[in-house]
C-alpha cells in the first residue's frame, strides 16, 4: 500500500516516543544525526514535516531549516510545505554534479554576478544553494564562510546576518558530514566524497561573441580563475571603520 506521507513502522517501532537526551548533550545535533540515520536505513520515502518533528524532538522553525539545508543539498525533495521525499546522502554527489551542468559552470557563460544575485532573498533555503554553488562555481574544496558571507552581501547591508546564517548551515551539513571543518576557525572543506568530479580542464569554450571579436579562447581553468578573481576582489575593499568605544572621563580620585 502506498502512503502520500507517513513513518515506516519498523522505524517508528525502534525508537522512544518522544526521544529524550541526556543533561549536557547537544540535543539540536544529535537530533539531526537520528534522524539522518533512521531515514537512510529506508530512502526514496515520503515523510510528514510535521510528525518527524516531534518524533526527532526538533524545534518546529529549526527542523524546517535542517530540511531546506538539506534539500538545497539534494538529500531530500520536498512534496509541498509538510512533506519531502527523503532521497539519501548517496544523491549528495549527483545532484551537485547536476548543478554543474545547469549552470554550465565549466564555461564562461555566467559569471559571478550572474550565479550569485545579490537582490535574492537571505532565506536559510537560499543561502544554503548559494553556499554549496560556491565551491562549484569557484572548483575549490576549501573556502572560508566569512569571504563567502561578505561575497553574497557585496551589494546590500545584510553581512552580518548572512554570515549568521551561513554558520547555521554549515553546522548542519558539518553534522552529516557533507562538510568539514578545519583548523582555521571559519574555513570549511568540502568532503571529498561529495565533490564532483572534476571535469576536463583541456575544454575550450567560446561563445559567438568571442568568434565575432577574435576573443581569446578560454579553458575551464580560465573560467574558473575569472570568477576566483571576482571573488576575492570583493575582500579587497575597504571595511567599514569601526569607532573605537571611549570610557567616560572621570575626575581623578584624591586622596
Amino acid at each position: 500500500m502506498s502512503y502520500l506521507c507517513y513513518y515506516p513502522q519498523v522505524q517508528i517501532n525502534q525508537l522512544p516516543v518522544p526521544i529524550t537526551f541526556p543533561k549536557g548533550v547537544d540535543s539540536f545535533r544529535a537530533s539531526i544525526i537520528m534522524f539522518v540515520e533512521t531515514l537512510e536505513m529506508e530512502p526514496k520515502q515520503n515523510y510528514t514535516i510535521s510528525q518527524l518533528c516531534t518524533r526527532f524532538a526538533f524545534q518546529r522553525r529549526r527542523f524546517y531549516d535542517v530540511v531546506n539545508v538539506l534539500e538545497a543539498a539534494g538529500c531530500c525533495q520536498k512534496t509541498n510545505f509538510d512533506c519531502f521525499t527523503w532521497l539519501g546522502l548517496a544523491n549528495v554527489k549527483p545532484h551537485l554534479a547536476q548543478l554543474i551542468r545547469d549552470h554550465e559552470l565549466t564555461t564562461s557563460k555566467n559569471d559571478m554576478e550572474e550565479l550569485f544575485p545579490t537582490s535574492e532573498s537571505i532565506t536559510i533555503a537560499n543561502l544554503a544553494y548559494q553556499f554549496l554553488l560556491a565551491f562549484l562555481a569557484l572548483d575549490k574544496k576549501l573556502l572560508d564562510i566569512k569571504q563567502i558571507a561578505l561575497f553574497l552581501s557585496r551589494n546590500n547591508s545584510r553581512f552580518k546576518t548572512t554570515l549568521c546564517k551561513l554558520y547555521q548551515i554549515s553546522h548542519i551539513l558539518e553534522v552529516v558530514g557533507i562538510i568539514e571543518k578545519t583548523i582555521t576557525p571559519g574555513e570549511v572543506l568540502l568532503a571529498e566524497r561529495f565533490f564532483p568530479d572534476k571535469p576536463s580542464q583541456n575544454h575550450v569554450f567560446m561563445d559567438v561573441g568571442m568568434l565575432l571579436n577574435g576573443t581569446k579562447k578560454q579553458t575551464a581553468s580560465e573560467v574558473y580563475a575569472d570568477r576566483w578573481n571576482a571573488f576575492t576582489k570583493v575582500h579587497e575593499l575597504p571595511q567599514p571603520m569601526v569607532l573605537p568605544i571611549l570610557s567616560p572621563i572621570t575626575s581623578p580620585i584624591s586622596v
